[in-house]
Order: C-alpha cells, then sequence, then structure tokens
C-alpha cells in the first residue's frame, strides 16, 4: 500500500464517524455493551450446542476483549523521564492500537471462516477440524522442562493423531494439494487461504477493512512504510493527525463489533430476543457501522435511520 492509498483510506474512514475521540470511545463503549448481553444471552437461555461450535462464543469473547483493550490506549498515558523530573509528554500510542486492530481483525475473519458462512455443516467442521489440529501441532513445538506440561505435550499427540485420522476420512482432505498436505502434517493448516485471500472471500469491504489489514499489518511488522510514517508523525495526544489515526482504528473496530452483533442477532434466537428490545438508536449505529464495513454493501449507499430515532 502506498502512502497514498494509505491516506485516502483513513479520510474514506473519518468521513463515516466525524465526532470527537470521546464521542467515538462513548459510542464503541456502548456497542461493546450490545455485543456483550448478546453473548451473555445465550447463557441465560442455556443455549445448548454441539462441542466444535462452543469456541465460537470464545472467539467473540476475544473481539470484545481486543475491542476494550483498544480503547483503553486510545485514552492516552504520560510519558516521563526518570532524569528530568517534571518532564512529561502525553502520548497516545495510535502503533500499537493499530497493531491490536489487526489482531482482532484476523479474529472476526476466523469467525466467518469457521463459522460465520455459507458452507455445509461438513465443511464447517473440517475446516475447525485443521484450526484445532493446527493449535494442537503448534504447541508440540513449545519448549518446557516442567514435567506436567511434558504430561499435557504426551496426551496431546494422542488427541493429535486422533483428530488427524479424522480429518483424512473427510471428504475435503481429498480435495487438499500436495503443499497443503504437507504444510498440515509438519507445522499445521489453521487456514486453507492467506490473510488477505479471506479478507477478499468474506464479507468485509477490501477498499476499507482490506486495506486497513495491509496498513497495519506494515505496523505490526515494522516494515519500511511504517517506520516512515511514524518518523514522521507524532503520538502526541493533542496532535491532530494523531487523533485521526486513532479514530479510523475506532471506526474499524466499532464495524467489526457491528457485524459480530448482527451475526449473533441473525444466527441464534436467544441473542435476535434480547437485541430487539435495545433502543433503535443503538440498532441504527450497528446497522450503519455494518453497511459501512461489508463488502456487499455499495459505496455511495447511506443507511438511513428510522424516524425520529437518533443515533448514538
Amino acid at each position: 500500500m502506498t502512502i497514498s492509498e494509505l491516506n485516502t483510506t483513513l479520510q474514506q474512514l473519518r468521513l463515516h464517524f466525524n465526532g470527537t475521540l470521546k464521542e467515538n470511545q462513548d459510542s464503541l463503549r456502548t456497542i461493546l455493551e450490545t455485543l456483550s448481553d448478546l453473548v451473555d444471552s445465550l447463557a441465560q437461555a442455556k443455549v445448548k450446542t454441539i462441542n466444535w461450535k462452543y469456541h465460537s462464543e470464545t472467539l467473540v469473547n476475544k473481539i470484545i476483549f481486543t475491542s476494550y483493550s483498544i480503547i483503553q490506549l486510545s485514552e492516552g498515558y504520560v510519558m516521563r523521564s526518570y532524569k528530568t523530573k517534571d518532564f512529561k509528554v502525553d502520548v497516545t500510542d495510535y502503533q500499537s492500537i493499530y497493531i491490536l486492530t489487526r489482531a482482532m481483525i484476523e479474529n472476526y475473519v476466523t469467525l466467518c471462516y469457521i463459522y460465520n458462512n455459507d458452507l455445509s455443516e461438513e465443511e464447517k467442521l473440517f475446516r475447525f477440524k485443521l484450526w484445532e489440529v493446527s493449535g494442537l501441532i503448534s504447541r508440540q513445538n513449545f519448549s518446557g522442562k516442567n514435567e506436567d506440561y511434558q504430561n499435557k505435550k504426551e496426551e496431546e499427540k494422542v488427541t493429535i493423531d486422533k483428530i488427524m485420522e479424522e480429518i483424512k476420512g473427510m471428504e475435503e482432505y481429498a480435495k487438499l494439494d500436495k503443499t497443503k498436505l504437507n504444510k498440515l502434517s509438519t507445522y499445521g493448516l489453521p487456514r486453507l487461504d492467506s490473510w488477505q485471500q479471506l479478507i477478499r472471500k468474506g464479507n468485509l469491504r477490501k477498499d476499507i477493512i482490506g486495506n486497513c489489514y495491509s496498513l497495519f499489518s506494515n505496523y505490526a511488522h515494522s516494515e519500511y512504510l511504517s517506520i516512515i510514517q511514524v518518523g514522521q508523525s507524532s503520538m502526541n495526544s493533542k496532535n491532530g493527525d494523531n487523533i485521526g489515526n486513532i479514530q479510523a482504528s475506532l471506526t474499524v473496530v466499532r464495524i467489526i463489533n457491528s457485524m459480530t452483533i448482527h451475526y449473533y442477532a441473525t444466527h441464534f434466537k436467544a441473542a435476535e430476543l434480547v437485541y430487539n428490545t435495545f433502543p433503535g438508536s443503538i440498532r441504527n449505529a450497528v446497522e450503519i457501522a455494518r453497511k459501512i464495513g461489508e463488502e456487499n454493501t455499495a459505496p455511495n449507499k447511506v443507511f438511513m435511520p428510522a424516524a425520529g430515532d437518533v443515533l448514538i
């Protein structure tokens, strides 16, 4: 991504949500509280499901936790000097916010890759099994002399063999090419495609979320473009460009949380019933953010709130 493309994407995000930083933080908290209530609604209704589907809730909880951490970082902190006691600078670290937002995008993409899609139950289960066994294979490569840890690894070796046998018995396994088969047996194969490929194939806007993911990845990997940007920018909490960068990230976070709310409200009746009790202002705010982030929404299409409703 060039600097020109980067700036275009950030400007596009700022057009959608142009309130103050405080207003955006407060609005995002409301959406997070809404999503948390929908997650809790399944527990309150004692919704039961098969074991491999329980992890969808854990993925959603991870989105919630990461979002709260991003809000906390957006509050800023004071940088001080050990030798010069009266020195202090109010800092808001947009770089770390970018990195956490990237992780949250990957979390949502994983949710869609395994659960939130139009695939058959067999294909979803196959993807879950690949994801599951790949995580266990990765842990086999961790070192540790603790006896309990070693015993755990030995137990998981048996589990890995069992899951691999299940995978080999699935119809989808025969469709894997040689490269993927080798990777699966050696390192694991948590996803059949790269993150960018999954974003392109999923329901996220490529020109917004896809571009932002590329930008955030540059910061996560300390690529040269990110170093240029850091060198040319300020992390002072009062700097307008810095605030703009943070606002853009909060917009992405709002979009991902709103799309997750939509997933819950359309897949679980208990969550739908609870969601419909929320004020129209909240539901409209969620719907606007979701439509901005969805790939099948025309870029210039504007979602109109219901008459008399006020957006949060």
